[in-house]
C-alpha cells in the first residue's frame, strides 16, 4: 500500500512537497516518465483505454487487450482490476473491465527503448515507449 499526499497536480517551475505513506520497504516517486531504471528490477504501468472515435473512455467495453513489447523490455503481468477475474496475471492479453486493462512491464537489464502496445479486434492501437536508462 502507498498512500500519497496532498495531490497529483504539478506545474512546470514550482515546487510541491509529496510525503508517501506505506507499508513497503522502500518508495521511488516519478514525474513524467522520468527516473526509469534499466537493472531488470523496475516496473511499469500501463494503463490501456477503449475509447470511441471522440476519444471517450467506454466504461462498458469488455474488449480482449493483446499486450506485445519490443525493445529492452518484458511482459510480466497484465490485469483489468476486476475483482472476480480469475484470468491469469501471467498472460500476453485481458479483457477490458470498465474499457481499461493495465500492462506491466520489466525492463530486461540494459539501456534504450521499450515500446508497449496494446491491440484487439476493432481497436486502433497506439504504443507507449519508455526510456530505460
Amino acid at each position: 500500500m502507498v498512500h500519497l499526499l496532498p495531490h497529483w497536480n504539478w506545474s512546470a517551475g514550482t515546487n510541491v512537497t509529496v510525503y508517501a505513506y506505506t507499508n513497503c520497504d522502500t518508495v521511488e516517486l516519478f514525474l513524467n516518465d522520468v527516473n526509469i531504471r534499466s537493472d531488470g528490477k523496475y516496473l511499469v504501468f500501463i494503463t490501456a483505454d477503449v475509447q470511441d472515435a471522440d476519444s471517450s473512455l467506454v466504461p462498458n467495453a469488455e474488449s480482449s487487450i493483446s499486450f506485445s513489447v519490443t525493445g529492452p523490455g518484458e511482459l510480466v503481468g497484465v490485469d483489468n482490476g476486476n475483482p472476480i477475474d480469475t484470468s491469469s496475471y501471467k498472460a500476453t492479453s485481458r479483457k477490458a473491465f470498465s474499457g481499461k486493462a493495465l500492462a506491466i512491464v520489466r525492463s530486461t537489464g540494459m539501456a534504450g527503448s521499450i515500446v508497449v502496445s496494446a491491440s484487439g479486434t476493432g481497436l486502433t492501437s497506439a504504443p507507449v515507449t519508455v526510456q530505460a536508462n
